[in-house]
């Protein structure tokens, strides 16, 4: 699906991705109020869900999500479809590696934050229960001011900093300021995964676009190759049961090469009209044989032989084809194993002709065949490969089932790591509880690391995608220096030949 969204940033504007919001945390005042709870819009989500909440974001700008981006198909052709899909399928490709490097950086800031906590917890239990009044003024002083530091406007404190406050102020519990080192360091990292995992929405969505318009192009891709694989054979069917049908051998070797020598591949009907030279309403032998026409014949007993006309017919033979009499409609009397019904997808009968042959009159045939029918029924010297064993979508070109599931996958883990970030959420504000921490201050250590991380999630962001883009300009820059090299040779053999033949 065609957004009118250009790049992936534009995908986090519209998502809301690194414009501040943060992850939900402790606190019920009404400064907690402006905290956005980030990650809650993003819970068990599938990949339906994900194209509808995109469809309607991108209705509320004004954007049309609901086409494909390729609604004039019809105006392409087989090479621009080729290039958009190709152009797709980079764009596709990048997007698979970015999500893959989100998610590989989320599963290390998850572990990275587990083991802070896990570490901050068992420092805090050598702390002995003398130093707990101690160590609870020297925490408020701190970390209050730590908060203080990092509001809007603020000087600003770093976490480092905030450690070697509180090693000053509890010179002789290292321990406790260590502890809160690396729980709040835990603190960016969740916070750092949820503004990740906003990415990774963005390009979930962004892919599931592509997926979407990939899809519509492969389909007419597919449709075309299949009707491109279909041709319509004329020819007709004598009283004794002996089949002909007319080809034009264009390759020279005296025989049926495969379904495009058929007369009408292509241009169906309008091919037998163009043989009419004089404009008599009939084609005859003569005007036949001058064509380059040829017959295929299928005699009753099942033998089959390419043939002149003359050789079919006679040199003096009175055959013609009445142009006038040509019924379009599926309808009339064809050899008996063709399918008369328009619901047959082989052998089709399309329409009807007369053939005038020595004074009888016959009933000629024009039908719809693809190539497995075609060839089961004729002995083509060079045959075209059948439908089911080149497998038109997934010969290389592209399988949209596949791209399916691997979305569905990049899902599954935004779903696990939501959660998960939920849960690392919750052992981190238990263990600032077990420091006698408030709800408030909590609170504030979370909003002092959100900017901080933040800006880690962003640059990282554009370090995955500048990596992609450099990777880009610097295969344009090896093409063009071959194309440029390519241009040299040329002209220095140019000139080479002027010399010579001067």
């Amino acid at each position: 699906m065609t957004t009118g969204i250009n790049s992936n940033l534009e995908l986090q504007k519209l998502y809301g991705v690194q414009t501040g919001m943060t992850s939900p945390i402790k606190g019920n005042d009404k400064n907690s109020e402006e905290i956005i709870d980030f990650t809650s819009g993003y819970e068990e989500k599938n990949t339906e869900e994900l194209t509808q909440e995109y469809e309607a974001l991108a209705n509320e700008l004004g954007i049309n999500s609901g086409s494909t981006g390729v609604s004039s198909l019809d105006g392409l052709t087989d090479e621009e479809i080729e290039a958009k899909i190709d152009e797709l399928k980079e764009k596709r490709d990048d997007l698979e590696k970015q999500m893959q490097e989100i998610e590989t950086e989320i599963e290390d800031l998850s572990d990275a934050a587990k083991n802070n906590i896990l570490e901050a917890l068992k420092e805090q239990k050598t702390l002995s229960e003398e130093c707990e009044a101690e160590a609870k003024q020297a925490l408020d002083e701190n970390i209050n001011a730590y908060i203080e530091a990092n509001k809007e406007g603020g000087e600003g404190m770093s976490r480092e900093e905030l450690q070697e406050n509180l090693k000053s102020a509890l010179p002789n519990m290292p321990d406790l300021s260590d502890a809160i080192a690396k729980l709040t360091e835990a603190n960016e990292q969740i916070n750092e995964i949820d503004s990740l995992l906003g990415d990774l929405n963005g390009l979930i969505v962004e892919a599931q676009s592509i997926d979407g318009e990939l899809e519509g192009l492969v389909e007419e891709q597919t449709a075309r190759a299949e009707e491109a694989k279909c041709c319509d054979p004329q020819g007709f069917q004598d009283s004794e049961g002996n089949q002909y049908d007319f080809f034009i051998d264009k390759d020279g070797n005296n025989g049926l090469s495969n379904e495009t020598e058929f007369l009408g591949y292509g241009a169906g009907w309008n091919e037998m009209i163009s043989l009419d030279k004089d404009n008599s309403g009939k084609v005859d032998a003569t005007e036949l044989s001058e064509g380059g026409v040829m017959v295929y014949k299928t005699s009753a007993n099942g033998t089959k032989q390419a043939m002149s006309i003359e050789e079919a017919f006679g040199k003096n033979s009175d055959l013609s084809i009445d142009l006038k009499r040509h019924n379009k409609a599926k309808q009339g009397v064809g050899p008996n194993n063709f399918s008369k019904g328009s619901g047959s997808e082989n052998n089709q009968l399309l329409g009807t002709f007369d053939v005038n042959l020595n004074g009888e009159t016959l009933n000629g045939y024009q039908t719809n065949d693809d190539i497995n029918w075609l060839n089961e029924n004729y002995d083509f010297t060079n045959p075209t490969e059948s439908l089911e064993s080149e497998n038109l979508e997934s010969d290389g070109k592209l399988n949209p089932e596949d791209f399916s599931e691997e979305l569905q996958g990049h899902v599954n883990f935004f779903n696990q790591y939501t959660e998960i970030s939920k849960e690392l959420r919750t052992e981190l504000n238990d263990a600032y509880e077990q420091l006698g921490l408030t709800d408030e201050q909590i609170e504030g250590i979370n909003n002092s690391t959100i900017s901080e991380a933040e800006e880690k999630a962003q640059n990282f962001f554009e370090s995955i995608t500048s990596e992609d883009k450099q990777e880009e300009e610097e295969e344009t820059t090896y093409e063009t220096g071959l194309l440029n090299n390519n241009e040299e040779n040329e002209k220095e053999e140019e000139e080479k030949r002027e010399l010579l033949a001067k």
